[in-house]
């Protein structure tokens, strides 16, 4: 190695560095994402749905997993986890290829080979008529759930009059009162798809406060109509017990306080009414003490009164 007049050796021939990590065929991965149902690795057939994540999933595949998610395994708790019902989801709006007009067509484009595996997409932009099939960025709306290129969004945002109109500019669906529109991208990648799940979890996070808010505020609520409902029974209370006090104070006669007044009163009634032979036969006090006469007068006489 060296002074023989060949090449000599370099550090990097000699020092062996990491090997890089190995990645598929990207063809494949990107046909594969966008062909394909997330859930159930079916192809995608409509009627489909699309996450606040980007997405897609076959409508019966998520309500299939929605019922049981055991069914799916890890697998599928990782992809649709953050799913809670189909209210989390939106239909989505998809545009056919015209160039696959029959089903034998569209069987052709899932043909399992290396070489036209998966070369026709069956979905298109309406408005590029660029195929869906990860080469170019598409997006749906919020809330009406078409599917669009960006590029063709943009253009079609250039030649409308105004980029806050009430319907959708894809299918004219228009919105209701309070809807905003919302662009959400498919199958977002690196810090765009971090980006998106942060936000769908701090949402999560604020729906879920505000429903405990207004937990707390219908339980408060309740209550106080409760106290408005008893304050007239507890008025009454208190004046019944008002009134039970006032008669304490001045009780009314019954027939246990009554007979022993009524009694007093005919007996002094009857004292007052007696006769002069009737006074006799009772003794007055002091009756029984004789008085002294000239016979008696200073000499000690035991008497039987």
């Amino acid at each position: 190695m060296g002074n023989d007049g060949g090449s000599i050796a370099q550090r990097t021939e000699l020092v062996k560095t990491r090997a890089k990590p190995k990645t598929g065929d990207v063809r494949q991965i990107q046909r594969a994402i966008w062909f394909f149902c997330a859930l159930s690795k079916q192809p995608l057939s409509p009627p489909c749905v699309a996450c606040p994540l980007g997405k897609i999933y076959n409508k019966t595949a998520l309500l299939t997993f929605l019922l049981d998610p055991a069914a799916f395994g890890a697998e599928g708790q990782a992809t649709a986890g953050h799913i809670r019902s189909l209210k989390d989801v939106t239909n989505l709006v998809l545009t056919p290829n015209p160039l696959l007009k029959s089903d034998e067509d569209r069987q052709t484009a899932y043909k399992d080979s290396r070489e036209t595996a998966f070369e026709t997409s069956h979905f298109v932009c309406p408005i590029t008529l660029k195929e869906m099939n990860g080469g170019l960025p598409f997006v749906y709306l919020r809330p009406s759930g078409a599917v669009v290129s960006e590029l063709g969004l943009a253009s079609l945002r250039a030649s409308a009059a105004s980029d806050r109109r009430r319907e959708c500019p894809v299918t004219g669906v228009p919105y209701k009162d309070g809807q905003e529109e919302e662009i959400v991208r498919l199958h977002p990648t690196g810090v765009l798809a971090d980006q998106m799940r942060l936000a769908w979890t701090e949402r999560c996070l604020a729906e879920k406060a505000e429903r405990a808010s207004r937990k707390t505020d219908k339980l408060a609520g309740g209550e106080s109509r409760k106290r408005k409902k008893a304050l007239p029974h507890e008025a009454d209370q208190e004046g019944s017990k008002k009134r039970i006090v006032q008669s304490d104070t001045k009780p009314e006669p019954t027939v246990r306080t009554s007979m022993p007044q009524m009694l007093a009163v005919q007996l002094e009634q009857g004292k007052l009414a007696r006769s002069k032979a009737v006074e006799s036969l009772y003794l007055k006090p002091g009756a029984n003490k004789q008085a002294e006469s000239w016979m008696t007068r200073g000499t000690y006489t035991r008497y039987a009164g």
